[in-house]
C-alpha cells in the first residue's frame, strides 16, 4: 500500500516531462520523456533519480531528439524486525532479506558507533535464500543511528535501507528487600526478596555463594515476564564469611 515518489533532475539544457513519477504496488515503472538542445554523444548527459534512495543514469541523446525511457524501481532490503532496546553487552538477532532473487552478489554492511555486528558484512549470493540472519551488540549507551553501505556486483541495482536507530541502555541492578543479617544464630533462617530493576531482553540468573550459609534455591532466574524472586537463607556455621553474588545467562549484567 506504500508509494514511492521519484523526482527526476537532468543536466543543464535537459528537459524532463513529467518531472515527478509516483510508483506503487500496482505501478512498478514510469515513462517520461527527455529532450535536449545539444548533442550528447561524446559525453553522456546525467539523469539523477531521487526518492527513498538515489541513482544516477547516463543517457546519450542526439540534438533535438525526444526519447522514451522506462524507469524501473531499484530493489531494496527489508529488515524483518525493528531493532529492540538493549542493555550494554546484550545481543539481539534480526533477519534481513532482499526483495528478489539475485543474478549477481550484493552485500550490505551495517554500522553504528559502539555497535558490533555479526557478521560485519552480510552477503547475498545468486541461487541462495533471500533472507539472512545477523546479530547486533551494544558496547556504549545512547540512541545510536545505524547506517548501511552496499557492495558487490549487484549493488547499483539496490537502494540503501533508510537509517535505523537502536537504544542501548546502561546495565540494570538487583534490589534486595532486606540485607542478610550481620549476626544470627546457627540454624536460623531468613527470606530475601530479590528484584531486577528492569525486564531483561533474555534470561538473567543470580547465584549466591558463601561458606557459612545455605541458599534455597541455589540460583535465581529472571526473565522478561518474571523480574522478582525469593530466596531462603540458612545460617549453618559459626564465624564470619562473605557472600558473593554471581550473574549469568545470555543477558547477564
Amino acid at each position: 500500500g506504500e508509494s514511492l515518489e521519484l523526482s527526476l533532475l537532468g543536466s543543464t539544457d535537459v528537459d524532463i516531462s513529467p518531472p515527478t513519477i509516483v510508483l506503487n504496488s500496482s505501478q512498478l515503472f514510469g515513462v517520461f520523456a527527455i529532450s535536449t538542445h545539444r548533442a550528447a554523444t561524446a559525453s553522456p548527459l546525467h539523469l539523477s533519480i531521487t526518492g527513498d534512495g538515489s541513482a544516477l543514469a547516463h543517457v546519450r541523446v542526439p540534438t533535438g531528439d525526444v526519447g522514451q525511457v522506462q524507469l524501473i524501481t531499484l530493489e531494496t532490503f527489508s529488515i524483518l524486525a525493528s531493532y529492540p532496546d538493549l542493555f550494554v553487552g546484550d545481543l539481539a538477532a534480526l533477519s534481513i532479506s532482499v526483495t528478489k532473487h539475485l543474478d549477481q552478489e550484493v552485500s550490505i554492511r551495517p554500522w553504528g558507533r559502539g555497535l558490533l555486528f555479526s557478521p560485519p558484512v552480510i552477503h547475498f549470493l545468486p541461487e541462495h535464500d533471500r533472507s539472512r540472519t545477523f546479530a547486533v551488540q551494544g558496547t556504549v549507551t545512547g540512541d545510536i543511528p545505524i547506517t548501511y553501505e552496499l557492495g558487490g556486483a549487484n549493488a547499483a541495482h539496490f537502494i540503501e535501507p533508510v537509517e535505523s536507530h537502536i537504544l542501548i541502555k546502561p546495565p540494570e541492578g538487583f534490589i534486595f528487600s532486606t540485607a542478610i543479617k550481620q549476626s544470627r544464630y546457627v540454624g536460623e533462617t531468613s527470606t530475601l526478596v530479590v528484584q531486577l530493576s528492569a525486564s531483561p531482553y533474555v534470561g538473567v540468573t543470580l547465584t549466591p555463594a558463601a561458606s557459612c550459609l545455605d541458599f534455597t534455591p541455589g540460583t535465581l532466574e529472571f526473565t522478561s515476564e518474571s523480574t522478582e524472586a525469593q530466596i531462603d537463607v540458612l545460617y549453618r556455621t559459626v564465624g564470619a564469611c562473605t557472600v558473593q553474588w554471581l550473574t549469568g545467562g545470555p543477558n547477564m549484567l
